[in-house]
């Protein structure tokens, strides 16, 4: 979870493919589109002033999971978010569920 930017996703296909470069045109635009919609909601669930995406592919890029995924942020004016990566850190399921909540509710409008 990043300070400022609490809220993200990490969008995933459930075919295994390990980066940007192994996958085909088709998935790929299932995978983005996905994320559009993720990044739709967040502005509805949020009140977010906008998004940002991320996708990282081999380690030198900071590609941690070897599973082509794309990170959804929600964005503010000011937020720092690129700056504060390593502010970065992993929160547990009950701090998570609020957002999920919101989000869900969001995407199922």
């Amino acid at each position: 979870m990043w300070p400022a930017n609490r809220g993200n996703v990490i969008v995933i296909p459930n075919e295994h493919i390990a980066d940007l470069e192994s996958a085909d045109d088709d998935l790929l635009g299932e995978l983005f589109g996905a994320a559009r919609q993720v990044a739709l909601a967040m502005r509805t669930a949020y009140g977010c002033e906008g998004t940002s995406t991320r996708q990282h592919n081999g380690m030198a890029a900071g590609q941690e999971v070897d599973h082509l995924h794309v990170h959804v942020f929600p964005r503010y004016v000011n937020d720092g978010l690129y700056e504060r990566n390593r502010e970065h850190r992993f929160a547990p399921a009950e701090e998570r569920a609020d957002y999920a909540d919101r989000l869900r509710r969001a995407l199922t409008r």
